[in-house]
């Protein structure tokens, strides 16, 4: 059975009588990612690490390029809303949701939730240094994005460590 179909001008892939994975997940998170189990969860954000077609160029082919640009913008989307969908269902347990969160925080370095909530995650864990370095970066990457702030990282980093008020106290 013949999937790809190709002549000197085009190329064509027949989905006749295969099941392509990207499809299947769009498909699976139109209806939300609530939907979805936990582990079907981490598999598609799993099977979505890297860019669409990483290292596919075709330089002489501006419809190409068009297309897996978007292409590469929407499966970036999805992996977005998969692993917020994790963290957020995996809050109430900080070591599971933390590898979603690092992840989530390296994709939008600019969104200010995402950071707050790994530097929460980050202290629920009981990494306090680490959270206090990160928060001073993602202030500094932050106002290097221009971003308008509500002021989530800041409260996120203001939290304090269990007992720490008490050995302070004379």
């Amino acid at each position: 059975y013949r999937r790809i179909i190709a002549d000197r001008e085009n190329v064509a892939f027949d989905l006749g009588r295969v099941t392509v994975d990207l499809l299947s997940l769009r498909t699976a998170c139109q209806y939300g990612a609530d939907s979805m189990s936990t582990e079907a969860l981490r598999q598609a954000a799993e099977g979505l690490q890297g860019d669409f077609l990483e290292g596919l160029e075709l330089a002489d082919c501006l419809e190409f390029q068009r297309w897996s640009i978007g292409e590469r913008e929407e499966t970036r989307r999805l992996r977005v809303r998969l692993l917020a969908a994790l963290v957020a269902r995996l809050e109430g347990v900080p070591d599971d949701a933390l590898p979603h969160a690092r992840a989530l925080s390296l994709i939008e370095p600019e969104n200010e939730s995402t950071q707050a909530t790994l530097v929460r995650l980050l202290r629920a864990t009981g990494r306090w240094r680490e959270a206090e370095a990160y928060a001073q970066t993602a202030e500094r990457r932050l106002a290097e994005f221009n971003v308008v702030r509500t002021g989530a990282l800041r409260q996120a980093a203001r939290l304090h460590r269990p007992g720490l008020a008490a050995q302070r106290r004379p």
